[in-house]
């Protein structure tokens, strides 16, 4: 990574972070919702994204997982990918019945059970795991773009935070961070600099 965006070498680790969502996340997860990697190959984007982190925030390459997402106020890659997709499914309910989406997306839901591979299926298993109601009545009831931004951020947010908290109890070396901040505030300030980097 070039010495501009390389911890202490140049930018503020904030800013570092800012042009790092938006300039390289869109490009890295160009594409990405439609294909909804996973194994070996999210394995790898995955990798890169905390590597990128890392280097911006010059943390150690062993630096646990949680310090990454909580210093950085980032979530994991998954969780970004879910947003995109789920962002996409909701154009799609909002789309015009008549549209060939719209009608996919029906006969899909309908037709194929969980084994299957269709992307509606992902789908479903996606609202799943953040537990949202099932996708498929969406298609007949849709949200406004606004709500359903704001239903799925929060729910995915919500998940990621539990979790990251959860596995985070697990080191020893963060309880220098303050619980306060990771229990309640990391929701608000996801995608912003934890304060600790900043002093």
């Amino acid at each position: 990574m070039g010495t501009g965006l390389h911890g202490k070498n140049g930018l503020d680790p904030g800013t570092a972070i800012t042009i790092l969502y938006t300039y390289v996340m869109p490009i890295l997860t160009y594409g990405l919702e439609i294909l909804l990697p996973s194994g070996r190959i999210l394995d790898t984007i995955h990798q890169f994204h905390k590597k990128m982190i890392k280097q911006i925030l010059s943390l150690a390459k062993n630096t646990a997982d949680p310090a990454v997402y909580i210093l950085s106020g980032s979530l994991p890659m998954e969780a970004e990918l879910h947003l995109k997709a789920l962002s996409l499914y909701g154009n799609i309910t909002r789309a015009d019945r008549s549209t060939i989406e719209w009608r996919l997306a029906e006969r899909q839901l309908h037709l194929k059970t969980n084994q299957s591979n269709s992307w509606f299926i992902q789908i479903k298993k996606i609202c799943l795991k953040y537990d949202i109601l099932d996708c498929q009545d969406f298609l007949n009831n849709p949200l406004g773009k606004l709500q359903w931004k704001s239903l799925i951020t929060k729910k995915i947010h919500t998940y990621w935070n539990d979790k990251i908290n959860k596995e985070s109890e697990k080191y020893s070396s963060l309880k220098y961070i303050s619980g306060e901040y990771m229990a309640k505030e990391y929701i608000q300030f996801l995608q912003q600099i934890h304060q600790i980097v900043e002093t």
